[in-house]
């Protein structure tokens, strides 16, 4: 329906830009289709949605930043040319940034708001999602190496240019965080970024696309299977897209196993070998155009009587072909295993859980659980602590196999089985139906 003064079916702006910002309305603005002069659907749960997955994850990103490289008291270096990345992570996302700078630049040059705006939210996903989560170790380190200081160095040069590419966009947010991290008066003062050629490498941006594209299918086979990811999983089976070298992913063989938690990592050659090809009709379209034959075209896509056309595109089945929108093409995994499927890439998870991935499991739920109490104590993020973990059965079993890895993960000088000293915070969670008590204590 269209929005109209005299139905006031619209949010009212004032009440927008207080509970979600202005910055957060202008860039759903730009970033719909109202600068293209065409239909927009517009809701407050719209802007909402930018606030989630754009300006927090922004904020939480620059603030992640802010946190660590006060407590390393992190000077960095303005002259961003003659810095030299080492690290295969810093490299991909500068590649990404300047890759996002020329892609922005050319759209405002053609004044289109649209497709200069929603790149960004590509490349936020990137930052966040991938290069900080699997950066993180790398600013917990306690000793000030090169590493470290390449990892700050190199958030530090995302932040900065990524706060004056979304300058005309967002302009409150971009010139909070611009100040603070260079010092100079305003964002919008500053120069317009120029892309850096040389450290653009499609390569290596194809290369961390598939590996992440692996890392999502593998996921979304956990959420259909109800496995959360912190329960290790003993394989994964990986058929790649054509084009794509197995040498360059078994490269990042390490980074797959961490992010779907799996200990072993094969690639084949053919998505046949570990998924069938299923296809399943669509009855509400299917009958108003085929009328009496859909019944017999629907037995025999259930019996199997079908040709795959034009890559999987369209399905033959006796002289009809139906298009894409007529029938669903999936993938069900074989015997043992569950998996998904996109951009011509597979990827399956043996779900099958013995006795020590169940142990594991355990383990790496006990860590959130502290993790989670750390927080809610405020310590500090290299506070040192005492844990107390009191269980019975396969979850003491658990403590005690793993017990370095807990310490490790949350900073614990000592990991008690029982006692009764006095804890900062102390807790009772249930964990397959059996309880266990944890406790947290700040170190002297």
């Amino acid at each position: 329906e269209k929005l109209s003064k005299r139905k006031k079916n619209y949010p009212d702006p004032n009440l927008l830009f207080e509970t979600h910002g202005v910055d957060s309305t202008r860039y759903f603005l730009y970033s719909s289709t109202a600068p293209l002069a065409e239909d927009v659907r517009f809701s407050e749960k719209h802007v909402g949605e930018i606030v989630k997955k754009f300006t927090l994850t922004l904020w939480n990103t620059y603030s992640f930043f802010v946190t660590y490289a006060n407590i390393d008291n992190f000077k960095p270096n303005k002259d961003f040319e003659k810095f030299q990345p080492v690290n295969k992570l810093d490299k991909w996302i500068l590649s990404e940034l300047n890759s996002l700078i020329k892609e922005v630049t050319k759209q405002m040059d053609d004044y289109n708001l649209t497709w200069a705006t929603r790149p960004m939210q590509d490349f936020l996903d990137n930052l966040s999602n991938w290069y900080v989560r699997r950066s993180r170790r790398r600013f917990w380190k306690s000793e000030n190496d090169d590493d470290k200081n390449q990892a700050y160095q190199t958030l530090y040069m995302v932040l900065t240019e990524f706060s004056k590419l979304i300058a005309p966009f967002m302009p409150y947010i971009a010139d909070e965080i611009y100040q603070n991290l260079v010092g100079e008066k305003s964002v919008h003062l500053a120069d317009w970024p120029k892309a850096n050629g040389f450290l653009i490498d499609e390569n290596l941006n194809k290369e961390i696309h598939e590996i992440r594209l692996i890392v999502n299918l593998g996921h979304s086979v956990r959420a259909k299977a109800k496995i959360k990811v912190r329960q290790p999983l003993s394989k994964v089976q990986v058929a790649l897209t054509e084009g794509i070298d197995p040498v360059l992913i078994e490269s990042q063989k390490d980074v797959i196993l961490d992010e779907l938690n799996v200990k072993e990592l094969e690639i084949i050659k053919e998505a046949s070998e570990i998924v069938q090809q299923i296809v399943i009709p669509n009855a509400r379209v299917l009958g108003p155009k085929y009328g009496a034959d859909v019944q017999y075209i629907i037995k025999e896509i259930k019996a199997g009587n079908y040709e795959l056309m034009d890559g999987g595109k369209r399905v033959k089945v006796g002289h009809f072909e139906l298009e894409d929108d007529e029938v669903e093409i999936g993938f069900k995994g074989k015997e043992g295993f569950d998996a998904a499927s996109e951009e011509g890439t597979t990827v399956a998870l043996d779900t099958t859980i013995n006795d020590e991935l169940k142990r594991e499991g355990y383990a790496r739920d006990l860590v959130r659980y502290v993790q989670e109490m750390r927080k809610a104590c405020d310590y500090q993020v290299d506070d040192r602590i005492y844990v107390l973990i009191e269980a019975t059965g396969e979850i003491a079993e658990a403590v005690t196999v793993f017990a370095d890895y807990i310490k490790r993960e949350t900073l614990a000088e000592e990991l008690q089985q029982k006692g009764d000293f006095e804890w900062d915070k102390e807790i009772m969670v249930d964990m397959d139906g059996m309880e266990v008590k944890v406790g947290v204590r700040k170190a002297d």
